[in-house]
């Protein structure tokens, strides 16, 4: 996924991309509730929180994991961190595995810092490293340039591009 979406995807949050309220389409006579997008802390106070991680899918009929979409870092990703999703109806525990995986908890560090990066305005990159890469950029096009420049030269005279013989 391209950096620029990535953090289009951030910025914008997972609220728009949700679709907690339905209509949630079945799948084999069966299909995700409202209730999934929801945990009950184990505080014994049994207060809610609410899953932005999760998001449902109408076309595909299945639910998403966002942050392991967006930043992933598993070489066997579960169902819920591919484009296809979850859509194992009958096993709701899955998204209590998956939301206690190592896995998701580093990529969903790794989302919430970039959207206090995006909203504190520093941006992902620094911006002195992004000078740095800039600068470096515009070196290589330059030798690049050059580079060119001798070989249409060289073309442009019919002359060789490495010695000559003079048998």
């Amino acid at each position: 996924m391209a950096d620029a979406l990535r953090l289009e995807i951030v910025n914008l949050g997972s609220k728009c991309f949700q679709n907690s309220e339905g209509p949630f389409l079945p799948t084999k006579n069966r299909s995700m509730t409202k209730a999934w997008f929801k945990r009950r802390l184990g505080n014994g106070r049994g207060e809610e929180v609410t899953r932005s991680w999760l998001v449902y899918s109408p076309s595909k009929k299945s639910a998403i994991c966002i942050c392991c979409l967006l930043f992933p870092r598993s070489a066997n990703p579960s169902s819920l961190e591919q484009e296809s999703g979850f859509k194992k109806w009958k096993l709701p525990d899955r998204i209590s595995l998956h939301e206690n995986a190592k896995n998701h908890r580093e990529c969903f560090t790794m989302w919430k810092e970039t959207e206090a990066n995006l909203v504190e305005n520093r941006g992902v990159i620094d911006a002195a490293l992004q000078t740095a890469m800039e600068t470096e950029k515009k070196n290589w096009r330059d030798i690049l340039t050059q580079v060119l420049h001798c070989i249409k030269f060289l073309a442009t005279q019919n002359l060789a591009l490495r010695g000559h013989r003079e048998s």
